[in-house]
């Protein structure tokens, strides 16, 4: 049996190498002729790959949206097949306009329509056995939008906020994500012009009334979704006011004195935080039109409002009506202020006093009389204090009183036991608007003085040298038994530990005014006081039973003392060439008080100096070692190599002084 298997194995290899051999020893043969047997590579211009591409990777799931998806077709060697290969094409989702395609130029194009079914339709495309796919995906279609606001209103100062929500729903109120919602405003600010929808279908701005424009009024937001009909909500800013005042509301035509017919309108304009608008423009204007004549007060370029929030109007009235009214309107916020007018003798006003503010003592009184020519009933109001009058032949009394009209004037006493600021109100009782003013500052006599306070403007001063003076203001405030102001006293001031360097107060004596205090001027002198400071003095003269007040004022600033502090890290600087140690240089006067714009002259001086090597612990890696500390060898400072300093022997004073750093 092995020698048959031999004999058949030998017969094999035999058969085979005259196969062999009969092909290469053939005559007519060639190596490029095809064998019997079929090539699993395809032939030229047979189909090998293709490519599918979709002219939108998203189409809204509406049934309508459609995308063209093209095929591209090519054979083995990259080049597109010959036109009019086919190509069948099927989808998962949606419809296809065609089904099969012819190419051209190896490409084959179909149209793809949507679904209302949302996900993602797989496109594939075959040729042969030969194919390729796509994936677009169906997406949601909005088909409402709604709109909400957190608050329907905002401060004009800034404030506060409201949250704009904008929600997006499909044809199923099913929320819809990622569709870009956009916004916009007729005024304040917004936080975004455009926001994509969470998955909630939500889309959120912040609105508020910005520091730009703080006017009340109401803005619109319009909101916007691609396909959808835009859609506007209003919002409101509020809380700029606008005040008026004025110094006279009856006004006199007199030829010889025609600032009689002449007032002072002060407009005041703020934000809803009651902060003043600065350059808030206003408009003025007359009722009737022609009645009075508008200016602005001297100091105002135009009719915008200063740093306070202000603006003064000088009114001037004429003789074309009794009555007319000016209408002030800002940032949207309006105010009227009427006036009356006519001859001398002919407008309610108050004739006595005269003044516009007047002083009274407590417990005293005082007289005030109201011109009324075509009234029958006058209205007093007052703040302070008791008024007492005639009504209809009966006295009355109260802080408001009805008062008759005789021969064409009405009038009341005033008295009032405490101290402060009354304002007196007169009108019409049957025209509120026709009205008059009257300010009165009411303070104990100076007979009751019985107690001073006094206060410095400054308790820290510098001295005054050559022509440079220095000043701080005294103010004593003197009061009676029942802490009521107290006016007309007189009151001395003195210094009672002088330095000798020529400080000085001016005026010594000063009476006090209504409101019960009495001011002047210490000059320092150019010497500074020591920590206790130099004490000044205020007493009520004339009047020993009054206990005087002192206060203490530091004439310093002048340098006392100076600390050095250093910070507690040392920072490589200069690309790793230098060392930087933080430090700080304090200068304080006698009293401890900081003395600002002093000259501090600084010197650097090296105390010691160090040797060492550097020694590499690894490749390109180094770190000193040290090997001794050793003090300045310029032992006396004087820059010079002296017999016994050079202790290394290197010849040269070590360190030197630039070593230490340079200022």
């Amino acid at each position: 049996m092995k020698s048959n298997c031999i004999s058949v194995a030998v017969l094999i290899f035999f058969m085979v190498f005259l196969s062999v051999a009969g092909c290469g020893s053939s005559g007519g043969g060639d190596s490029d002729t095809p064998s019997d047997t079929p090539s699993d590579t395809p032939s030229e211009g047979a189909v090998a790959s293709i490519a599918l591409s979709a002219g939108s990777s998203e189409l809204a799931a509406d049934g309508e949206s459609s995308t063209t998806i093209k095929a591209t077709v090519l054979d083995s060697n990259d080049n597109p097949v010959v036109d009019g290969t086919k190509v069948d094409f099927r989808t998962t989702e949606g419809t296809l306009r065609d089904t099969t395609a012819l190419t051209t130029s190896g490409e084959a194009v179909v149209v793809l329509t949507s679904s209302t079914i949302l996900g993602p339709a797989i496109i594939t495309a075959n040729s042969g056995s030969v194919s390729g796919n796509v994936t677009v995906n169906f997406k949601p279609v909005p088909n409402m939008l709604s709109l909400s606001l957190s608050q329907i209103s905002v401060k004009s100062d800034d404030s506060d906020t409201s949250t704009i929500t904008a929600s997006v729903l499909d044809i199923n109120n099913v929320p819809v994500k990622g569709v870009r919602v956009t916004f916009s405003t007729t005024g304040g600010q917004i936080s975004a012009s455009s926001v994509l929808t969470e998955a909630n279908g939500e889309a959120k701005i912040i609105f508020q009334s910005g520091k730009v424009e703080k006017k009340n009024q109401t803005v619109n937001i319009t909101v916007s979704v691609a396909d959808l009909e835009s859609k506007v909500i209003p919002v409101q800013i509020t809380g700029t006011t606008v005040s008026l005042s004025t110094n006279n509301t009856n006004l006199e035509i007199d030829p010889e004195y025609p600032d009689k017919a002449k007032a002072i309108l002060t407009v005041t304009v703020k934000d809803a935080g009651l902060f003043p608008i600065f350059r808030a423009p206003v408009t003025v204007s007359t009722e009737p039109a022609d009645a009075a004549s508008i200016a602005l007060s001297s100091g105002y370029a135009d009719y915008t409002t200063d740093v306070y929030g202000k603006l003064e109007i000088e009114v001037t009235g004429k003789p074309i009506s009794e009555k007319f009214t000016i209408k002030v309107q800002v940032l949207g916020a309006t105010a009227t202020q009427s006036y009356s007018i006519g001859a001398v003798g002919e407008v309610f006003r108050i004739i006595v006093p005269a003044e516009d503010t007047v002083s009274l003592s407590t417990n005293k009184e005082l007289k005030i009389t109201v011109k009324a020519p075509t009234q029958e009933k006058v209205r007093f109001a007052t703040t302070i204090g008791l008024l007492t009058g005639i009504n209809e032949g009966n006295v009355v009394s109260g802080q408001t009183i009805l008062v008759s009209v005789n021969d064409a004037s009405a009038f009341v006493n005033l008295r009032s036991d405490v101290a402060g600021v009354a304002t007196i109100q007169v009108h019409d009782e049957n025209n509120p608007l026709t009205r008059d003013l009257l300010t009165v500052v009411i303070s104990a006599p100076s007979s009751e003085a019985h107690q001073i306070a006094l206060q410095v403007s400054s308790a820290v001063m510098a001295p005054s040298i050559g022509d440079v003076t220095n000043t701080v203001t005294l103010t004593a405030t003197v009061k009676n038994k029942s802490d009521q102001v107290v006016s007309g006293a007189p009151v001395a001031f003195s210094i009672e530990n002088p330095t000798g360097g020529g400080e000085s107060i001016s005026p010594v004596i000063m009476y006090t005014d209504d409101s019960g205090v009495a001011t002047s001027t210490f000059t320092s002198g150019s010497l500074s006081s020591d920590a206790n400071g130099v004490t000044i003095k205020a007493a009520v003269a004339g009047m020993p039973n009054v206990d005087p007040a002192t206060i203490s004022i530091v004439i310093g600033k002048t340098a006392g003392s100076i600390v050095i502090g250093r910070g507690t890290i040392v920072t490589s600087v200069n690309n790793d060439t230098a060392y930087q140690l933080p430090m700080s240089v304090q200068v304080a006067d006698s009293s401890g008080s900081p003395v600002s714009n002093t000259t501090v002259s600084l010197k650097l001086w090296p105390v010691n100096y160090a040797t060492g090597r550097w020694v590499e612990i690894e490749k390109d890696v180094c770190e000193p070692v040290y090997t001794g500390s050793f003090l300045n060898e310029d032992f006396n400072k004087n820059l010079i190599l002296d017999s016994g300093e050079d202790v290394n022997r290197d010849g040269q004073l070590t360190p030197p002084n630039s070593a230490a750093g340079i200022l």
